[in-house]
């Protein structure tokens, strides 16, 4: 059977759109939101009352200086690390300041230490991908594992990958499938085809069927090509699952209209040799034939 496999390293690093972005009012945040978590760090409070001031003045638009004060730590912390992930991405792509790994890499572990997991899955990528140091991948997967452990998808998706590929860290099939559940829980449709490709092949759970086919559908109704595919293909009966040609073709018209030549191409053989609702429709066998060639044109330019 021509299942797909495209299971592959899940470590990305996140992408972030800048075009919109201050520049200059971040770094204004930043030095007022850096004297003040300093401040409270080394109880000075003539600095921490002269910063308070500065950040309520300009960013507090409510009137709820109890709640403020109450919990100002707490919100300090976080805007801090927040806009210590922005600054580090800008210096990672290079976006309103030159391009600095290093200075990247110091602002993602600025805002990890405050727990912001967005840094330190970034960061864990800078040590796993070896971006602007050496690759260490001891660091790598305790970075990005703190982060997952905080819910953060992309972190869970990529420690299911790095468990199951064992190139980072020691294989281990069922910390693969601990994670990969997880960010498939979370609605994240490629994880949901990881979990269904681990049920259809049986590798880290016992082969399951009907669970792979749970899961395939619930990241093919989200669009995700290679579900489709895998649909169409089990429900052409080579999978032990009973024949229906009606829902193969379903799923593989979607998954050929989203660009997959193997999808058309399956599709192309079924109306050529009359299965299907379209058997015997020369108009139709000949739209697929046409529509296989510009795909495969389109893949080699």
């Amino acid at each position: 059977m021509n299942n797909k496999d495209n299971s592959e390293n899940q470590c990305v690093d996140q992408k972030h759109e800048f075009d919109s972005l201050d520049f200059s009012e971040i770094t204004k945040k930043l030095s007022i939101l850096v004297k003040l978590a300093k401040s409270i760090h080394e109880k000075n409070p003539e600095m921490e009352l002269e910063a308070r001031n500065a950040y309520k003045s300009e960013y507090v638009t409510n009137n709820d200086v109890d709640v403020i004060a109450g919990h100002f730590k707490g919100i300090i912390d976080r805007n801090l690390s927040d806009v210590q992930t922005g600054l580090a991405l800008l210096y990672l792509d290079g976006i309103g300041v030159k391009q600095d790994y290093n200075e990247s890499l110091m602002w993602l572990k600025e805002a990890a230490a405050l727990g912001n997991a967005d840094a330190q899955y970034n960061a864990g990528i800078f040590y796993l991908n070896g971006i602007g140091v050496e690759r260490d991948f001891e660091r790598a997967v305790r970075f990005i594992t703190v982060a997952a452990e905080q819910g953060l998808v992309d972190a869970q998706l990529c420690l299911g990958s790095l468990y199951f590929e064992g190139d980072a860290i020691n294989k281990d099939y069922q910390q693969s499938v601990h994670w990969f559940e997880k960010a498939a829980n979370q609605g994240r449709a490629d994880a949901q085809y990881e979990m269904g490709v681990i049920y259809l092949e049986g590798v880290a759970l016992n082969k399951d069927i009907k669970k792979a086919i749970d899961w395939f559908e619930l990241s093919a109704n989200q669009g995700f090509v290679d579900s489709q595919y895998n649909l169409g293909m089990i429900y052409l009966g080579d999978d032990g699952v009973d024949k229906d040609i009606t829902k193969a073709i379903k799923w593989l018209q979607l998954a050929a209209e989203q660009g997959d030549v193997d999808a058309a191409m399956h599709l192309w053989i079924m109306y050529k040799n009359g299965l299907g609702e379209l058997k015997n429709n020369p108009e139709q066998v000949n739209k697929l034939q046409e529509f296989v060639k510009n795909l495969v044109l389109n893949q080699n330019q």
